[in-house]
């Protein structure tokens, strides 16, 4: 057995493969734009991706240690608010979200 006729009937499932891989990627991607784009609309003029950032807040919630694993591990509750203006109106507006971080205690002390 040849090492071409090995190879060729794997070429078109390996191109196959890439095209799609390649095709999820441009997807992903411009369903994220169309997805930021939605989130920096304006509220009031209903501009799409005028809302700039103009300010970011970041409030701590909690700090705590979860000990109940086999190594304890810090969680830490913040809320974000950010601060938008529209390019285009000037109106203003704020979102907020709240995120946990789950850091393990063995990475806060090597820091």
């Amino acid at each position: 057995m040849d090492f071409l006729e090995v190879i060729i009937p794997i070429l078109p499932m390996c191109g196959l493969l890439i095209l799609v891989l390649l095709l999820g990627i441009g997807l992903n991607y411009l369903w994220l734009r169309l997805m930021l784009r939605r989130v920096r609309a304006c509220p009031s003029c209903g501009a799409k991706a005028a809302g700039e950032i103009t300010e970011t807040e970041e409030i701590v919630l909690s700090n705590s240690v979860d000990r109940r694993g086999r190594k304890p591990v810090r969680i830490k509750e913040t809320k974000n608010i950010d601060h938008y203006k529209c390019s285009e109106c000037g109106h203003t507006w704020t979102r907020s979200f709240i995120q946990k971080d789950r850091i393990r205690m063995d990475d806060v002390n090597s820091r």
